[in-house]
């Protein structure tokens, strides 16, 4: 469905949001082979290098703007 939203509308997802039920590790390894910044509750469980990638982005910057941003949707 992404490689489909590149090829249809030329622009490139930098970003994906999404639940903490998206933390299984095909999924986020399939999003950072297409250069796409997960911004997914992350578990504290998952030892995998993934797993690790994705809860240290917690800490960024666009990530905390991200998880702001979907709270006030979540709240509507």
């Amino acid at each position: 469905m992404i490689d489909a939203f590149h090829g249809k509308h030329g622009m490139r997802i930098t970003t994906v949001g999404a639940d903490k039920g998206y933390v299984a590790k095909a999924f986020l390894a399939a999003l950072f082979r297409r250069h796409i910044k997960p911004h997914i509750a992350a578990k504290v469980i998952g030892r995998e290098a993934v797993h690790q990638r994705v809860r240290r982005m917690g800490r960024t910057v666009g990530y905390q703007r991200s998880q702001r941003a979907r709270k006030k949707i979540e709240e509507l």
